[in-house]
């Protein structure tokens, strides 16, 4: 799991983070997918990392809830913005 893992980040990252849902070309100009983003941090606090990371990482992505603490679909990783269906989560 570990080597997946950095294969994701390797190519589905698109800030700290921050991940697409997949890779190719149909994700051109999408934002990245808060799910997906919050399934890393899961998967940190499991064992794939340090709760330390999971934690940071968790924190980050508590930014990019909206005033009420809702999440869209997608997260757009130059402005934060929310993007897609909302809300998602």
């Amino acid at each position: 799991m570990r080597s997946t893992w950095r294969r994701i980040r390797e190519r589905l990252e698109i800030r700290p983070g921050l991940l697409r849902r997949y890779y190719g070309s149909l994700t051109a100009g999408e934002g990245a997918f808060g799910i997906c983003s919050f399934w890393a941090v899961e998967y940190l606090a499991l064992g794939g990392g340090s709760i330390g990371e999971a934690q940071d990482q968790f924190e980050a992505l508590l930014a990019y809830a909206n005033d009420v603490g809702l999440y869209a679909e997608e997260i757009d990783p130059e402005t934060g913005a929310a993007l897609g269906n909302f809300p998602q989560a």
